[in-house]
């Protein structure tokens, strides 16, 4: 795995024989957290980090082992810190599992003493009657007692602690927000959580789209622009001006900040398939199956795969700009490759949605009253409930004991994986959507959402556009084709190949297939209201 030390600098080791030239591989070095990128992640992290105090062990279980997953790589999370929301869903199951040995410990010992307070002590016969002692009515009332009270008052102080004190950090507008990330501390587990890291550059995916933690799907377009001579209007042989696409992404990245937006980022991304691993010449796979693929990749390996047309790996310029406080994010990815004598580009645009409206609903939890605290405090069922699942992990623990299965999921992911790999079969180490994705909306929550999408989605292309024409122009090649399907893309909506056109979501086939935009469908229905024809 790529490591790199406290001042950020990469530790490599001399390459292996199967590899590229020039391509080092880096020591593994002992775990730390890693330093978050602050970049529009307030939002999003306290309100999952709230939910992870509110909502019950499924959703927090849900993040621990999408984070401690130790053999599939690390997604990158969007608009959240992904280390924090870990820390406070692990630090909430550590302190229910030391809750639930106490509730364990409060059923055994009052258990134990309702069987002796009610066990018969002494049977026989009393003349011609039957009869027995069934020993001493107060320890059973003790017992009985005992459980309800200690139980309540373990109840009691266990949910004030966690709604009450622990909710405390993350109200809105909190000023102990930002205490929160020095007070919800844990030790660093046996096997480190798969973190993304804030210079992360390699993506494993797993599933049929390597664009994991972008969201969905919006659309995209591609053609290609042949490079070759010429004869201009007055009939000279042109030679167009041989150029990298170094230059071409340079002048992009460059073009695309200049636009002046808050909140963008622009940056290079190799992709990968979790089944690919292996048959790539990078070294994208660790020593052992104990740590996840490599998520940061040398300049290297940047260049290399930037001009070459690998088949399992790609690289793409990930333009990605935050908004609405991080809950959207629009993300944009831009190949060039060189075919033949044809330049290739290709544009594909993603939305990572909102959260999942249930989870905005924490910001309207309030504290609970005494009163109901203290009446709810004694529900005879929570302590049993509690006190079977704490016996469930300890069953589970002495069967691993004896070989009969692991403690955990996570560990028998790992037994599982170890026998897939000594018979042979193939392992995916990707995965297929990121945390930020399994708690997104499957669509905008406002109208005014759509709208951006419509003007980052414009200005990007239209600025995409644009400096592509300069930029060829500049080197002396036709821009005539070029021209004539960028006028395609800006006036008519989104364009894949000649004979495939969607525009404002209908779609046509054919040669010269227009699909109606959203304005025209608007005016045929105005048309039919009101009787009116074309005819």
């Amino acid at each position: 795995m790529t490591q790199s030390d406290e001042f950020g600098n990469f530790l490599y080791t001399p390459p292996p024989n199967n590899q590229p030239s020039g391509y080092p591989v880096p020591q593994p070095q002992p775990y730390s957290y890693p330093i978050q990128d602050n970049r529009n992640t307030d939002y999003i992290t306290r309100l999952l980090a709230a939910n992870a105090v509110v909502q019950g062990s499924g959703y927090r279980r849900q993040i621990i082992e999408h984070v401690r997953d130790p053999f599939t790589a690390a997604t990158p999370e969007l608009g959240m810190d992904g280390e924090f929301v870990y820390r406070v869903a692990q630090h909430i199951e550590n302190r229910i599992a030391q809750i639930r040995a106490f509730y364990f410990l409060v059923v055994f010992v009052c258990g134990i003493l309702f069987i002796l307070g009610s066990t018969a002590s002494e049977c026989g016969y009393n003349g011609r009657r039957y009869f027995c002692d069934y020993g001493n009515s107060g320890v059973v009332l003790l017992a009985i007692i005992g459980f309800l009270v200690a139980s309540a008052i373990l109840t009691f102080f266990s949910r004030r602690i966690l709604r009450n004190d622990y909710l405390g950090f993350f109200k809105p507008n909190s000023p102990t927000w930002h205490q929160a990330k020095q007070h919800f501390n844990i030790s660093v587990p046996a096997t480190p959580p798969v973190i993304p890291q804030p210079n992360q550059n390699a993506v494993v995916y797993s599933g049929f789209s390597p664009f994991v933690g972008a969201g969905v799907f919006l659309g995209g377009w591609s053609f290609p622009v042949d490079l070759g001579a010429y004869k201009d209007d007055l009939g000279n042989l042109v030679e167009p001006t041989p150029f990298t696409l170094a230059e071409l992404y340079a002048g992009l990245t460059q073009s695309i900040q200049n636009l002046g937006f808050d909140h963008v980022d622009v940056r290079d991304y190799l992709f990968t398939h979790g089944l690919d691993v292996t048959n790539n010449q990078l070294a994208f796979l660790p020593a052992t199956l104990e740590q996840s693929p490599s998520q940061v990749l040398p300049p290297q390996a940047i260049d290399y795969y930037a001009n070459t047309n690998d088949h399992s790996v790609r690289f793409y310029k990930w333009i990605r700009i935050y908004d609405w406080r991080g809950e959207v994010i629009f993300s944009f990815f831009v190949r060039f490759s060189f075919r033949g004598r044809n330049l290739f580009m290709e544009f594909n645009s993603f939305l990572l949605p909102p959260l999942k409206p249930y989870l905005y609903v924490v910001d309207y939890v309030q504290n609970i009253g005494i009163i109901r605290q203290i009446i709810s405090a004694f529900n005879p069922f929570i302590p049993v409930v509690e006190a079977v699942i704490f016996l469930n992990r300890i069953s589970n623990w002495l069967r691993s004991l004896i070989g009969l299965g692991a403690p955990d999921v996570l560990q028998e992911k790992l037994r599982m994986a170890r026998k897939d790999l000594r018979r042979g079969l193939p392992f995916n180490y990707g995965k297929s959507e990121s945390l930020r994705e399994k708690f997104s909306h499957s669509d905008y929550t406002r109208f005014f959402q759509v709208m951006d999408k419509e003007m980052y989605t414009k200005i990007i292309e239209k600025e995409m556009i644009s400096y592509i024409g300069k930029f060829l122009a500049s080197k002396k090649v036709n821009t005539t084709q070029f021209e004539e399907r960028a006028r395609t893309i800006v006036n008519n909506g989104l364009m894949v190949g000649g004979d495939f056109e969607i525009s404002g979501g209908a779609i046509a086939f054919g040669e010269g297939a227009k699909a109606k935009n959203i304005v025209n469908r608007a005016q045929d229905a105005v048309k039919s209201m009101t009787g009116q024809s074309d005819k």
